[in-house]
């Protein structure tokens, strides 16, 4: 499943998309991940950092319910990755 997640990622960087202020597609990789990096990215990197949080979780005091909050955004995700998504 964490190839997917990361196979996502990588795809985000290089997909067009359209500008409808402008009414064109933007396809300047430059513009691209500097919008990607703007949005969504680091709920991406949530989704595939579930380990590093999960290690964190076990050395502090949060509770069990806050990390299934975070396995939440994960299946939040999923229908985004290459593996489900139709595109």
């Amino acid at each position: 499943m964490e190839v997917f997640f990361c196979l996502d990622i990588v795809r985000n960087f290089f997909m067009q998309y359209e500008d409808f202020e402008e009414r064109k597609t933007i396809r300047d990789l430059k513009l691209i991940a500097k919008r990607y990096l703007k949005g969504v990215f680091l709920f991406d990197m949530l989704a595939i950092s579930h380990y590093v949080i999960y290690e964190i979780c076990k050395r502090t005091d949060i509770d069990q319910d806050q990390l299934y909050l975070l396995y939440l955004l994960r299946l939040l995700r999923l229908p985004k990755t290459p593996f489900f998504s139709n595109a």
